[in-house]
């Protein structure tokens, strides 16, 4: 590979703002990670678990960390992507305020992962309505907590809903709220439809837990602890649910509900590719054949949408939609000076 190429080739792996965290964390230890302690990193153990797996599994296959014993560690080529990284830190400079921003700060910030999850949305419109749909939710995730901020509000994903109504009012922009409930595919936001999206996401844990592919969707990246909790951290993810429903916070459960489901779709995407030996360049990708290879899945996470049927049409006008409350979000931003949000800000 020609040296152009080559570096090509690297800009194109270190793009990815979790592919640098990991690179980043394995450099801290030359002896080697377990997973559970990479993944144990604040801004690492915030990233969906099927996303952080698929980019694991990307700077495996690219030879920049290898695996052995159960520790993760930089290759050589690995050792030469840090020191990389670690010039181009000491050269980066943020110019807005002259203020100097390490690559990984920069990378972390909220607004970067909405505009990531904003591309995958218009991406997947015209192919894929089930993925547009799951990272529509996920939009949601990162902007309540930018709208949040100004307003210093408790950011947690079980106060998503609760917050955006809280803006909505405060901020005079009413559409924020309608906005946010359209794009969680939420109607009336009453106990009956919460009731039904909580059982498809139920569902869906059952579903999961019990494919007999289940112990084998992920064996050369996760430990098999960790797949084995992973039930059991979405079942406690369901009961919170319940508890918000208690608490009078309908709006807040029904999101939260469908975030877990698509949560655990994205998990579960990650083996398609075993089953079909079909590799596609992101866990959504492989959600396209989730109703080829497990219909009943695909039915128990529409269920827990709400939704019967969900087709190109629909997608395309969700993307309308987020584009719409894009445009509101902004405007709020703007009128508190936010420009952009780093984790320390949050």
């Amino acid at each position: 590979m020609a040296a152009d190429e080559e570096l090509g080739w690297l800009l194109r792996i270190l793009s990815s703002r979790i592919r640098r965290e990991i690179i980043t964390s394995l450099s801290k230890d030359k002896k080697g990670t377990r997973y559970s302690q990479l993944v144990a990193e604040r801004s690492l153990s915030e990233t969906n678990s099927g996303v952080f797996n698929f980019h694991l599994s990307k700077l495996i296959d690219s030879n920049l960390i290898q695996k052995k014993d159960d520790l993760y560690k930089l290759t050589w080529k690995g050792q030469l992507a840090a020191k990389f990284l670690d010039k181009i830190e000491e050269d980066f400079e943020e110019l807005i305020g002259g203020k100097r921003l390490k690559m990984d700060e920069i990378g972390s910030r909220p607004w970067e992962q909405v505009k990531s999850q904003i591309g995958w949305v218009r991406q997947h419109a015209p192919r894929d309505p089930i993925a547009t749909l799951g990272m529509a939710v996920m939009y949601i995730d990162g902007m309540y907590a930018i709208l949040s901020n100004p307003h210093n509000l408790e950011i947690q994903i079980n106060n998503a809903m609760s917050n955006l109504g809280e803006v909505a009012q405060r901020e005079e922009e009413p559409e924020i709220l309608s906005l946010t409930m359209k794009l969680s595919a939420i109607e009336k936001g009453d106990l009956k439809e919460y009731e039904s999206s909580l059982e498809g996401l139920e569902k869906t844990i059952r579903l999961v837990e019990a494919s007999p592919k289940w112990e084998k969707l992920l064996p050369s990246r996760l430990p098999k602890e960790y797949t084995e909790k992973a039930p059991d951290d979405w079942r406690e993810l369901a009961k919170t649910t319940k508890d918000l429903v208690k608490e009078g916070r309908i709006l807040d459960a029904i999101y939260m509900v469908r975030w877990t489901t698509f949560s655990i779709l994205g998990y579960y995407a990650e083996g398609i590719p075993e089953r079909t030996g079909q590799w596609r360049d992101t866990f959504l990708d492989s959600l396209i054949e989730i109703g080829e290879v497990d219909p009943e899945v695909e039915k128990s996470y529409m269920k827990a949408f709400g939704l019967k049927t969900y087709a190109i049409e629909d997608s395309m006008k969700l993307a309308e939609i987020l584009d719409r409350h894009l445009e509101l979000s902004r405007r709020i931003m703007a009128k508190h000076g936010i420009e952009d949000l780093t984790q320390q800000d949050l």
